[in-house]
């Protein structure tokens, strides 16, 4: 629910939006507005058409892996964030 309410005006390009769910399981609030925020500006810088921004799994993927490898080890325990599959 927290990914549909921060998701507004957004379109959610996602193979498996469960995927996602999944990833931020436990994850505060905060950081799922800001996962939706960063994807958004990767999106932006990404291009389009201007029309609506298109969030892919690739935008998510990219911001996720900088929110939590900024945000250190804890933040990475917190989300079993395993850097091995991250890209």
């Amino acid at each position: 629910r927290l990914i549909e309410l921060y998701a507004r005006g957004l379109t959610l390009d996602v193979l498996d939006a469960g995927l996602w769910v999944r990833r931020t399981q436990g994850a505060s609030p905060a950081f799922i507005k800001e996962l939706l925020r960063k994807s958004a500006l990767v999106a932006a810088m990404r291009g389009g058409d201007g029309s609506d921004l298109h969030v892919t799994d690739a935008d998510l993927d990219q911001a996720i892996g900088e929110m939590v490898l900024g945000g250190g080890a804890l933040t990475r325990r917190l989300l079993a964030f395993d850097e091995d599959t991250a890209a």
